[in-house]
C-alpha cells in the first residue's frame, strides 16, 4: 500500500468513526504518524481528501442501484425509483458523515472531473437504456431521441439538487431537505414520462 492509500484508508475509518466535522486533517496525519504537510502534497484540503475517499464507493452504489433495477418490468417505476435511490443515497451520506450543504457543494466544484463525470454518464446510461427498452416495447414514442432525454434527465436530477443545495446553504446549512428535492424530481420526471408515452 503506497501513502495515498494510506491516507485513504485511515481519513475513510475516521471519518465513518467520527463523522466530517469532528476529524480534522490533525487527526488524520496523528494516526499515520506523518506531518500535515504529508497530506497536502495528495489532497488540498479536507473537502478533496473526504470526497475522493468515498467516490469509489459511490460509484459502486451507483453501478448497484442500476443492476438491481434493471430487470424491473414496469420501466415508469424504474426510471422514478431510479431517481429515489441516486437522491437519497445523497441524503444518506450527509446524515451519516454529518456533512453539510456546503461541503457537497465545495466538494463538486473541486472536482468537475473523471468522478463526476464518470457518475453522469452512469446516471445518463441507465436513464437512456431503459427508454430505450420502453421504445422497443412500444410504451414510449419513437421519434424521442432516448440518448438526449436520458441526458436531460440527468441534468434536470443534478440542476435540482445542485440549486437546492445553494438555497439551504443560505439559509439552513446544517441540512439540505432532501424530501423536498425527491419531491420536486420525482414530480417532473413523471410528467416527462406522461408526455412521452406513445398513444396506443
Amino acid at each position: 500500500m503506497n501513502k495515498k492509500e494510506a491516507i485513504l484508508d485511515v481519513a475513510r475509518e475516521l471519518f465513518q468513526k467520527q463523522g466530517y466535522a469532528q476529524t480534522s486533517l490533525e487527526d488524520i496525519a496523528q494516526s499515520l504518524n506523518i506531518r500535515k504537510s504529508g497530506i497536502y502534497y495528495y489532497f488540498p484540503n479536507k473537502e478533496a481528501l473526504f470526497y475522493q475517499t468515498f467516490s469509489s464507493e459511490w460509484i459502486e452504489d451507483l453501478e448497484q442501484f442500476g443492476k438491481s433495477l434493471a430487470t424491473k418490468a414496469d420501466l415508469d417505476q424504474r426510471i422514478l425509483q431510479y431517481a429515489q435511490l441516486t437522491i437519497r443515497h445523497v441524503r444518506n451520506i450527509l446524515l451519516h458523515y454529518g456533512t453539510s450543504a456546503q461541503i457537497v457543494l465545495e466538494t463538486r466544484k473541486l472536482f468537475r472531473s473523471k468522478t463526476i463525470v464518470r457518475i453522469q454518464e452512469m446516471k445518463t446510461a441507465f436513464y437512456t437504456h431503459s427508454i430505450q427498452e420502453g421504445q422497443t416495447q412500444g410504451l414510449y414514442r419513437s421519434d424521442i431521441s432516448a440518448e438526449n432525454l436520458g441526458k436531460q434527465l440527468m441534468s434536470l436530477s443534478d440542476a435540482l439538487e445542485t440549486r437546492h443545495l445553494y438555497y439551504m446553504e443560505k439559509t439552513h446549512p446544517e441540512m439540505a431537505d432532501y424530501d423536498e428535492i425527491e419531491k420536486n424530481l420525482i414530480e417532473i420526471i413523471t410528467y416527462i414520462l406522461a408526455g412521452i408515452k406513445k398513444n396506443i
